[in-house]
């Protein structure tokens, strides 16, 4: 599922210094889009083992230093159901994939760079 809303929009980021492939900012990993054409850097955060409310504190922590054209790919233990409508709220889109195992995939992106968020998140 792709949700494209039209909440209120944050100003652009500056894109990190060196973010190519592997380089580390903030504690993320991060690597090229897999489609050439839309140039975006993406951020993976493995929050699994952590107990609520961690990983969606994580994950507002992590989308201010979210550059622009970028997204962030979190892995979470559980269905991130109140970090939704506040991604709405601060005009982000999101993809959410649930896993087999209880918890989700999420894939975040501001509004206006939501053309990068793939198909498919990446395999963990």
């Amino acid at each position: 599922m792709i949700r494209i809303n039209s909440g209120a929009s944050r100003a652009p980021m500056p894109r990190p210094p060196d973010a190519g492939q592997g380089a580390r900012i903030r504690g993320l990993r991060w690597w090229r889009h897999p489609r050439p054409a839309v140039y975006a850097m993406h951020a993976l955060l493995d929050l699994r083992h952590l107990p609520p409310p961690a990983p969606m504190e994580r994950i507002l922590d992590a989308l201010d230093a979210l550059p622009a054209g970028a997204c962030l790919h979190a892995l979470t233990p559980h269905r991130p159901g109140p970090l939704l409508p506040m991604l709405e709220r601060q005009g982000y889109a999101w993809r959410l994939d649930d896993l087999g195992d209880g918890g989700a995939r999420i894939a975040v992106c501001r509004l206006e760079d939501a053309a990068v968020l793939p198909a498919q998140p990446p395999a963990s």
